[in-house]
């Protein structure tokens, strides 16, 4: 029976919930050890347990690919709208990165959830994170979706990630075979650009980074500036209500002190009236007794 290999064994480790990692890690490496495989032993010996965050992004690659394919896309898509200089694409296409990232994190509490797993805000702060750092960097979104993260993907780390935070599988994660060397080999026995190619390679990376972060910050900045201006013109319009509404509440309490003064001088009114209604009746009676007087 055909013994699993590095990548076969690193993407059954990093599929299993962070609990069952350490044990099951440690039973393949005392099987490949077992066999003789000592380098293939020491390569698995050497793989992280995932942090609750890396767990997540690594089983949102395998339960949510075509999402997660769709970000780190749109991250491309950002890239190529900032080369354009096309703000009104970067603005939408930014809205769209900020929704799409949404519904992975919610997916991702569903995997939790379902795993068991109590997800912390922080974890979820990384997760987000990490999604977002895929989408900027392709070097990165590549290695997302490689599935074989231990730690999250960190903004501060633009431009010097370091490879041993993932499991790096020997094809590459549309497929294609990267190399047919074994785990476990040296970096001297790879074929490796000079440093030199390397570090312009990173710091190129580093600026194309910076500016998608600062097209992204003045789209969002134009975002701002237009809810102000909106709620500017609103507490406007409210104010000029506000007044309008002060300046008819004037006039009705002036209405009102005039239909009180008239009240006060009707009730005066119609009290005199009173006064003269029964002096008036008195004196009707008086002259009705005196002209029957008059007929006895």
């Amino acid at each position: 029976m055909r013994r699993p290999d590095f990548d076969e064994i690193a993407e059954a480790l990093y599929g299993l919930p962070p609990g069952e990692f350490t044990a099951r890690r440690d039973a393949y490496a005392a099987e490949a050890r077992g066999a003789g495989e000592r380098d293939l032993a020491l390569a698995v010996k050497s793989l992280k347990r995932p942090t609750n965050s890396a767990w997540l992004a690594n089983g949102l690659v395998r339960e949510c690919r075509q999402q997660v394919l769709a970000l780190v896309e749109l991250g491309a898509a950002m890239r190529a709208a900032q080369a354009r200089l096309a703000g009104d694409d970067l603005r939408r296409l930014s809205q769209q990165r900020r929704h799409l990232i949404a519904i992975l994190a919610s997916s991702a509490r569903q995997l939790a959830s379902g795993a068991g797993l109590q997800v912390s805000l922080q974890a979820e702060a990384e997760l987000e994170s990490t999604l977002e750092v895929a989408s900027a960097d392709p070097a990165r979104g590549g290695v997302l979706l490689a599935g074989r993260l231990s730690a999250a993907l960190k903004a501060s780390e633009l431009g010097s990630f370091d490879l041993s935070e993932t499991a790096m599988p020997m094809t590459d994660p549309i497929g294609r075979t990267t190399s047919s060397r074994r785990a476990g080999k040296t970096a001297h026995e790879r074929d490796e650009p000079p440093r030199a190619d390397r570090r312009q390679e990173r710091a190129a990376r580093v600026v194309a980074e910076a500016e998608t972060v600062v097209l992204a910050a003045r789209a969002e900045l134009v975002e701002q500036t237009r809810r102000e201006s909106a709620a500017e013109q609103e507490r406007r319009r409210l104010r000029a209500a506000i007044s309008k509404a002060a300046a008819q509440l004037d006039a009705l309490q002036v209405r009102q002190a005039d239909a009180t003064r008239e009240l006060q001088e009707a009730r005066h009114g119609r009290a005199a009236a009173e006064r003269v209604a029964r002096l008036a009746e008195r004196r009707l009676a008086e002259a009705r007794r005196a002209l029957d007087r008059l007929g006895d």
